[in-house]
């Protein structure tokens, strides 16, 4: 048996039984009659068929309306093939119990109150005053960077070494590159790179506006607003070819790598120097 406290509903409870038959036999189950204190639900009956008797169960709702102690009659049964044969389950003794003591039924309640308003940590926007102090800290920060004097920045100026001749330098370069005799070697590459190192090294410390780390085509439009004294057309022609040869691979040979030597010894040429032999 299985029940719950005592309310105004009396103490719901279920009555559960079982008893074991012969297997096969049918049981008829008699459902106690309700009164004052007892009242009986509809029954739900079920079978277990074992192998050799069935175990016969059933299942009732009840309500009990007493406090104390109830007894509860045993549920009679009977088989169905054999009128003779009836019985009854064993009666019960049931404890019922109030939920609420007898004692709180006389406790007065309290009059009614109105709410207690929320202490004022509760009732401050905390989310809002941190988004207000962050603009604010931003906009101090921001103030404070503009008015920051920024650094002033010194002009790039191409390296110069002191008391060299940059033309002669050059000079000197190409004549210790054609002793290297790298063409010979079938080092091709080194060479239009060693070449371009010479060419460009001499124009960024006698021309205005060029400065290292040039693209070809960065540096032949330098050197065309600012050098018009120049052969540009033929410089860019021999910087595309040692591109070529330094980038892509391109097939060259010992007497294409002498012409190159001999134009770059025209274009590192001083500007009042005597003019010599052109190159084609």
């Amino acid at each position: 048996l299985t029940h719950s406290g005592f309310t105004s509903e009396g103490c719901r409870a279920t009555y559960r039984g079982w008893v074991v038959v012969p297997r096969g036999r049918r049981v008829r189950w008699v459902r106690p009659a309700s009164d004052d204190v007892l009242a009986w639900g509809e029954p739900v009956m079920s079978r277990r068929v074992g192998a050799v008797a069935d175990t016969a169960r059933i299942e009732i709702p009840l309500q009990l309306f007493a406090l104390g102690r109830v007894a509860l009659p045993g549920v009679e049964l009977s088989l169905a093939d054999a009128a003779a044969v009836s019985g009854r389950l064993p009666a019960l003794a049931v404890e019922v119990r109030p939920l609420i003591a007898a004692a709180d039924t006389a406790v007065q309640l309290r009059p009614v109150r109105g709410p207690l308003a929320a202490p004022w940590w509760e009732r401050v926007a905390w989310r809002i005053v941190a988004i207000a102090l962050a603009l604010l800290v931003a906009v101090v920060f921001i103030v404070l960077r503009l008015r920051r004097p920024r650094p002033v920045s010194a002009p790039v100026r191409s390296p110069a070494v002191p008391g060299r001749d940059p033309w002669a330098e050059a000079m000197a370069d190409l004549e210790e590159l054609r002793r290297m005799r790298l063409p010979e070697a079938g080092r091709f590459g080194e060479h239009a790179l060693r070449l371009t190192r010479i060419l460009r090294r001499l124009l960024e410390r006698t021309t205005g506006g060029v400065s290292p780390g040039l693209t070809t085509r960065e540096l032949v439009e330098r050197l065309r607003a600012s050098s018009p004294h120049l052969d540009v057309a033929r410089l860019e022609q021999w910087m595309r070819v040692w591109d070529s040869i330094k980038f892509a691979r391109a097939s060259s040979s010992a007497d294409e790598a002498a012409r190159a030597e001999a134009a770059v010894a025209v274009l590192v040429r001083r500007p009042d120097a005597p003019p010599s032999r052109e190159v084609a």
